[in-house]
């Protein structure tokens, strides 16, 4: 069973109030739960109060005088103005203070860093770690005087979050902070045994919502609105629609996999309004070796298709035979009853030409803005009758 965060930290940050406390640190009578506190080390005793509050009428308090007995034993005793003199457990009188050491080193370990927290300013902020370009930071208290000490310091922090310890400081810091502040009571449990275990996935969510660009996938290519949108290693650009795009999008769908370029144009021109697109895909027609290389690789989909029926791999049967169905229409639409083809034989290397234009085209477009991907692409897209592209490093292409 464990004890949810909320208690911990009612008891931790100085939220004792009903049970007193004195200079700042916290001062209960025989209380088991701050004993208990003691164990797991989160807080720690230090010298006697020199106050004690009346719990028979009212929990003010009152300074304890120290008297002897007759057999010359020290006893403890406070004046209540309501109840007048009584004495005073000397066990009410223990006192503990925060080890704020211990906490931070706890809270670290579950946030998975290493090292020790760093004082950015003494007994109020921490720096406990930084991960994927986010800073982790822990704020102690949110007083009006510290909210500006906290600004003046996280300003120079903007990306980062802060941690805090319950939902009230979270409304003060949100007045003065841009950053994502979050209260550890809602995304932390402490176990039995005093580990504090911490909800990831909760601080996720606010990192997305605070840094959407963090977010986003480091390798994209995508069609949006009237253009598309290219990340390569996490740096963006947008480029104009056009049949180039196109081209390019299909062939990194495809990785690995022959695309003959007849094909591929005719593929393009039913899915772009480009006119010349539409004009190519009328007169789209083949050469002899076109042709013979068209029907090499009808006979190689046809054993992968029967193969994958075989061995029960839908998805490589799918992908196989959506690319037989495109090629055999094509070459059907381009060879006459006698197995000739239907028109003159340069038109297949005027289409050749036309998409390696504008793949280039492209290309250049994005070598003024994403030169490594530019080199990437040029590295990797093989060219002439068939493209294909075969990436000289894995991407994780989002497409």
């Amino acid at each position: 069973m464990s004890i949810t965060m909320s208690k911990i930290w009612h008891v931790l940050l100085k939220c004792m109030e009903n049970d007193g406390i004195v200079d700042g640190d916290f001062y209960t009578g025989n209380d088991r739960r701050l004993e208990r506190y003691e164990d797991m080390k989160y807080l720690q005793p230090i010298e006697p109060a020199t106050c004690a509050p009346c719990y028979d009428c009212s929990f003010d308090l009152f300074d304890v005088v120290w008297l002897k007995d007759a057999d010359q034993n020290d006893r403890a005793y406070i004046c209540c103005a309501e109840c007048g003199p009584q004495e005073i457990d000397p066990r009410r009188l223990k006192r503990w203070q925060l080890n704020k050491t211990h906490l931070l080193e706890r809270l670290m370990r579950a946030l998975e860093f290493a090292g020790s927290p760093i004082a950015t300013v003494p007994d109020l902020v921490w720096l406990l770690g930084q991960r994927d370009g986010i800073e982790y930071f822990y704020v102690q208290r949110t007083g009006m005087n510290d909210l500006r000490t906290i600004a003046a310091t996280l300003s120079q922090y903007p990306k980062s979050v802060v941690l805090t310890s319950r939902n009230y400081c979270v409304e003060a810091l949100r007045i003065v902070l841009p950053q994502p502040c979050i209260a550890l009571e809602t995304i932390t449990t402490l176990l039995d045994d005093g580990t504090i275990a911490i909800d990831h996935d909760a601080i996720t969510e606010h990192i997305k919502v605070a840094f959407p660009e963090l977010s986003a996938p480091p390798f994209e290519f995508r069609k949006k609105g009237q253009g598309w949108v290219l990340r390569f290693e996490g740096k963006e650009t947008f480029l104009k629609d056009g049949v180039g795009p196109h081209y390019l999008s299909l062939l990194l769908k495809k990785p690995f996999k022959q695309v003959f370029a007849v094909a591929l144009h005719a593929m393009v021109a039913g899915q772009t309004p480009d006119k010349e697109a539409r004009v190519g895909m009328a007169e789209a027609v083949m050469d002899d070796q076109t042709q013979k290389e068209i029907e090499g690789r009808l006979r190689e989909l046809a054993a992968d298709i029967a193969e994958a029926k075989e061995v029960g791999d839908c998805l490589v049967e799918q992908e196989s035979q959506e690319e037989y169905n495109e090629l055999l229409a094509f070459y059907q639409k381009n060879i006459g009853l006698a197995g000739q083809v239907r028109k003159e034989h340069d038109a297949s290397a005027k289409i050749r030409q036309a998409v390696l234009k504008a793949i280039q085209r492209t290309i250049i477009l994005i070598e003024d803005e994403l030169p490594e991907c530019a080199a990437h692409l040029e590295d990797s897209i093989v060219t002439g009758s068939i493209f294909n592209y075969i990436p000289v490093k894995v991407v994780p292409w989002v497409l």
